[in-house]
């Protein structure tokens, strides 16, 4: 785990594999795939717990973070927290690589240190910088280069609204990367949107870095998918072919790519997100799809090798993924375990392939008892 949190960059994915359980069972089955949950990669901070000599204090954390849509909101937090949450609930997390252009602000070289800041105490070895909470013009300096910066002004406020909540409501604080003013020019791109000639919807201008990872913060606490049907329909769309052998012809059939929705109402569909349609939104935001469906109109398979996968006739140019390989716990002994790719029906190791990624229990949660309710 700890070499992919090194190499990991933004725009990464995480595929996630449960036990065999009535839930997962009948979403895999429901959409012919193992993997019931995916989410995306974004460089960020949050406030977090630690233990410095026996004692917990709060720490601002800059580490690699995924955002994911997860019933009753969308979550967004520390990456190894997730993993680590999916490995105890008994599931399998793999991580997929994408290769794409540099975004407009992004350095050649990752932003995040190599050889993490101190730690009071002690050296946190690959998870990125540690900072005390009431020292945030440190943790400023420490994780700032010529492209990159946090905003952290605004950060005792909220941290201080969040702590006045009742107990059961509050909330992970994660930190913006943009200021006040940055924040309208995002909000301002992400509603100027067209549909080109070709009709793919899209941003007029695709986000810089700094914006695609903010709008990855932002999208914490957005409104999970109630609209089950949703998911229904893509599954029912995407997998034509195979319900016209077992109910006879379907009109399910994708034609016409935007349905005849209007830009307004595509806008109006991202202020609830399933896990999928929240990574295939952030993957247009950034430039790195072309639009030619709705965000909503992908399931968690599209961002696998599966065979039926739909999303490579979306990708822009320049956009590869690499095989999944699955993520296991850092090796304590001399020599740690080989990467294991897996692909269908074939499980071999190798040491010079780059990882894949699945789910956990509680993101289908919803998803699950939406599926049952729809079928009986």
């Amino acid at each position: 785990m700890d070499e992919m949190l090194m190499q990991c960059t933004p725009g990464d994915l995480l595929l996630f594999e449960n036990g065999c359980s009535l839930g997962t069972c009948c979403i895999g089955c429901w959409t012919r795939s193992e993997f019931d949950h995916v989410g995306v990669i974004y460089r960020g901070a949050s406030v977090v717990s630690a233990n410095c000599n026996g004692k917990e204090i709060q720490v601002c954390y800059d580490t690699p973070h995924l955002v994911e849509a997860m019933s009753p909101v969308c979550l967004a937090g520390p990456l190894k927290s997730v993993i680590k949450s999916v490995w105890n609930g008994g599931g399998q997390v793999y991580w997929r690589k994408v290769t794409r252009p540099l975004m407009e602000g992004e350095s050649a070289q990752p932003d995040a240190p190599k050889i993490p800041a101190h730690i009071p105490a002690q050296h946190n070895v690959n998870s990125g910088t540690m900072i005390e909470v009431g020292r945030t013009d440190v943790f400023t300096e420490r994780t700032s280069t010529e492209n990159w910066s946090y905003f952290t002004e605004n950060l005792k406020q909220r941290l201080d609204e969040n702590h006045r909540l009742p107990k059961e409501k509050r909330r992970i604080i994660n930190i913006d990367v943009l200021n006040d003013e940055g924040l309208d020019v995002l909000a301002a791109k992400i509603e100027d949107t067209e549909t080109d000639k070709d009709g793919n919807y899209k941003l007029c201008e695709p986000l810089t870095y700094q914006e695609w990872n903010q709008s990855c913060n932002d999208l914490a606490n957005t409104e999970y998918e109630s609209n089950f049907m949703d998911m229904v329909n893509a599954t029912i769309t995407q997998d034509a072919d195979c319900w016209d052998k077992v109910c006879g012809e379907s009109c399910c059939e994708r034609t016409v790519n935007s349905e005849g929705k209007s830009d307004n109402e595509k806008k109006e569909s991202d202020k609830a997100l399933f896990c999928s349609e929240l990574v295939a939104l952030q993957f247009l935001r950034a430039g790195w799809r072309k639009g030619k469906d709705r965000s909503d109109k992908y399931l968690p398979k599209d961002f696998t090798d599966d065979p039926h996968e739909t999303l490579s006739d979306d990708l822009s140019d320049g956009i590869e993924f690499s095989n999944m390989i699955q993520i296991v716990p850092t090796s304590t002994g001399a020599r740690p375990p080989l990467p294991v790719v897996r692909g269908r029906g074939l499980m071999r190791d190798v040491s010079d392939l780059r990882p894949r990624v699945r789910y956990s229990e509680a993101a289908t949660a919803g998803e699950t008892e939406k599926l049952l309710k729809h079928h009986t």
